[in-house]
C-alpha cells in the first residue's frame, strides 16, 4: 500500500511529462519494452569521466592517491557530461484527493503534500528546521499528535526530498481504516498551526539542539563523509557548506520557520493521496474535496 500511495503521489504532483512523475523502477509497460541495447547505450553516454566524480576518503596519502587515479583513469576518453534535465511541475489550484483502491486492506497508506524545493535552494536550512519540527524526528508535532496523543499509528513523519529540480514534500503514515479521515484532518491541522501560531522559544531551542547534535553522528564514517562531499559536487554547494552548517542551523529564527512554512506549505492546494480499501474509506474523505479513485495501475475506476 505504501508503494501504491507513493507512486500515485509522484504522478499526481508531477504529471506524465516530468521525470519525477514516474516510479524509478519503471512501470510494467516500460520494463517490458526495455532492451539490452538501451542499457548499453545509456551506459556509454552517462558513465564517462566528464559526467563522474571520484572521491577517496580514508587514511591515505593524497599525492599517492592522485597518482594512482591518474594511472587508472587518466587515459579514458573524457566524453561529454549529460545535459541538465529541466522540467516544471504543473501548478495546483486546489486540494486534490486521490484514492488508490486496494480491496480488503485494513489500513490506509497516506501520502500528503506538494512540490517542494531543489537541494540548492537558499531556503534549505530554514526548511530543514521547519520540517524537523513538523514531522522530521520522533518528537515532531505530527508524530506526537498521531502516535502519542491520538494512537492512530505507530509512526508518522514528513520530509523534503530535495533533488536537482524541486522534489516533493510529503507527510507519510499508515493508519487503520476507521481513522483515515481523522488522521488527514490532524495532519492538515498541524500544518496550519505551524503557519499561523507563534513558535515557542523552547521548541525552537529543542529542535536546534537536536539537529546540531545529530550532525556529528552523520559524519562519523568514511562513507558518510564521502556522501557529504558528493552532495557539494552534485548540487553546486559552496565548499564551506558543512563547516558552517551548525552555525546556520543556530541562526534560524522562529520568524524564519514561519516564513518558509507559509511560503512552501499551502494546505488549500495540497495533494492527499491514499492507498486503501475504497469501499471502506471513500465516504469519509469527501469532506476534503472530490475523490478520484484509481486502481493499482493508476487507471480510473
Amino acid at each position: 500500500a505504501g508503494t501504491l500511495s507513493g507512486n500515485r503521489f509522484s504522478a499526481v504532483l508531477y504529471g506524465p511529462n516530468h521525470p519525477y512523475g514516474a516510479p524509478s523502477e519503471g512501470t510494467e509497460a516500460s520494463v517490458r519494452a526495455f532492451r539490452r541495447a538501451d542499457a548499453v547505450a545509456f551506459y556509454r553516454k552517462a558513465f564517462v569521466p566528464a559526467n563522474s566524480v571520484l572521491m577517496i576518503v580514508g587514511d591515505v596519502e593524497p599525492q599517492a592517491m592522485l597518482a594512482e587515479a591518474a594511472k587508472r583513469f587518466g587515459d579514458l576518453p573524457t566524453g561529454a557530461a549529460l545535459a541538465p534535465i529541466t522540467a516544471t511541475a504543473p501548478a495546483r489550484a486546489s486540494v486534490g484527493v486521490y484514492l488508490v483502491n486496494k480491496p480488503g486492506a485494513v489500513q490506509s497508506a497516506i501520502s500528503l503534500g506538494q512540490v517542494g524545493i531543489a537541494r540548492n535552494s537558499p531556503d534549505y536550512i530554514p526548511l530543514s528546521v521547519m520540517n524537523t519540527m513538523l514531522g522530521g524526528y520522533f518528537n515532531s508535532r505530527i508524530n506526537q499528535n498521531l502516535r502519542e496523543t491520538k494512537g492512530y499509528t505507530y509512526g508518522a513523519g514528513s520530509a523534503f526530498d530535495t533533488r536537482l529540480m524541486a522534489g516533493p514534500f510529503a507527510v507519510s503514515t499508515q493508519v487503520r481504516n476507521e481513522v483515515t479521515a481523522p488522521s488527514v484532518t490532524e495532519i492538515l491541522s498541524e500544518i496550519k498551526r505551524l503557519r499561523e501560531e507563534p513558535i515557542p522559544a523552547a521548541e525552537m531551542k529543542l529542535i536546534q539542539d537536536y539537529m546540531t547534535g545529530a550532525f556529528a553522528r552523520q559524519i562519523e564514517t568514511p562513507g558518510q563523509i564521502a556522501g557529504r562531499v558528493l552532495t557539494l559536487e552534485l548540487y553546486g554547494l559552496p565548499t564551506d557548506y558543512w563547516s558552517t552548517y551548525r552555525d546556520r542551523i543556530r541562526a534560524v529564527t522562529a520568524a524564519d520557520v514561519q516564513r518558509v512554512a507559509r511560503q512552501y506549505l499551502t494546505p488549500d492546494k495540497i495533494a492527499i493521496v491514499i492507498a486503501g480499501d475504497a469501499a471502506a474509506i471513500k465516504p469519509s474523505l469527501a469532506g476534503f474535496g472530490p475523490v478520484e479513485v484509481v486502481d493499482a495501475d493508476g487507471k480510473p475506476m
